[in-house]
C-alpha cells in the first residue's frame, strides 16, 4: 500500500495501520533528526515526540501521499525546538551556544540527508543481493574477514562486492547532486 492508502485507513479508525508507516519511516526520521541534534538520546526523544505529533495531527495532512514530507517537517520542528530549549537552559555556556548549528546549516543537512537517503535506496535497488548484504555489514563497521565468515564468502569476494556497491552509491549520489535523477 502507498502512503495515501495507509493514511486513509488510519483516518478511518484503523490505528494498527499507523505502525506500517512507523516501520516504513522510523529509521529515516531518526537519521534526519540525528543530523540536527547529534546526540542519540536526544534523537530518540525527539523521534518519539515526532511520531506522537504525527499521529495526533494526522487529520491536518491535506495531501495524504506526502506523509514523508509531513513527518520530516514535524521532526525538523521538534529538533529545532529542542535546540532552542537547550540553548535557553545553557545560556551561561557560550561554548555550547556557539556550537549550535544555525537554521540554514540545518536545512542544508536535512536536504543532504534526504538526498543521500534517496541515493542509498536507488543504489540498493541496483545491487545484487550479495552486494547489499556485504555493504550493509560494511556500513555497520564489520571487517571484510567477519563479513566473509558470516556470509560464507571469500574475503576477496567481499571486498569486491563492497567496492562495487560503493561505486553504485557514488554514481547515484552524483546523479542527485547534479539534479539528474532520471538517468540511468
Amino acid at each position: 500500500m502507498d502512503d495515501d492508502q495507509l493514511v486513509q485507513r488510519v483516518l478511518q479508525g484503523d490505528g494498527d495501520t499507523f505502525s506500517v508507516l512507523f516501520h516504513r519511516y522510523n529509521s529515516f526520521i531518526c537519521r534526519i533528526i540525528s543530523h540536527i541534534v547529534h546526540n542519540k538520546q536526544d534523537m530518540e526523544d525527539i523521534a518519539e515526540s515526532t511520531w506522537e505529533k504525527a499521529w495526533k495531527n494526522l487529520s491536518t495532512l491535506r495531501d495524504r501521499s506526502s506523509f514523508k514530507s509531513y513527518l520530516t517537517t514535524i521532526g525538523k520542528r521538534e529538533a529545532l525546538d529542542h535546540i532552542r530549549r537547550k540553548s535557553r537552559r545553557q545560556e551561561d555556556s557560550d561554548e555550547e551556544i556557539h556550537g549550535l548549528v544555525d537554521q540554514r546549516c540545518i536545512e542544508e543537512e536535512i536536504e543532504m540527508a534526504i538526498l543521500f537517503e534517496g541515493a542509498m535506496g536507488a543504489a540498493m535497488g541496483k545491487m545484487r543481493p550479495e552486494q547489499v548484504k556485504c555493504f550493509h555489514y560494511h556500513l555497520q563497521g564489520c571487517t571484510s574477514e567477519a563479513i566473509a565468515a558470516r556470509l560464507a564468502l571469500t574475503e576477496g569476494t567481499v571486498r569486491t562486492y563492497i567496492s562495487n556497491a560503493k561505486k553504485i552509491l557514488y554514481k547515484e549520489l552524483c546523479k542527485r547532486l547534479d539534479g539528474d535523477q532520471n538517468n540511468g
